[in-house]
């Protein structure tokens, strides 16, 4: 993961929130990562193929696990911390 250096406490929520995982994201990055995705398929009108996006689907995954997850359609944070 990368980070960001942050020089007042009060920038940490504001850092956190900025990488955090849209829920839609993650429910794609989960997809690709499924024990029976096939090579190729539609989801969401979007076409993943595992064996190209696991490294992208794995830092996703882990990014919602670090520092949580936001509805797309709302600007709900929702903190991991």
């Amino acid at each position: 993961m990368v980070g960001k250096t942050v020089i007042h406490p009060s920038q940490i929520a504001l850092v956190q929130q900025a990488y955090c995982v849209p829920l839609s994201t993650l429910d794609e990055a989960q997809a690709i990562l499924h024990s029976e995705a096939k090579a190729v398929f539609k989801y969401n009108n979007t076409m993943l193929e595992p064996a190209t996006h696991r490294a992208w689907a794995t830092e996703i995954v882990n990014r919602a696990e670090a520092f949580g997850t936001i509805d797309d359609g709302h600007s709900q944070y929702s903190s991991r911390m």
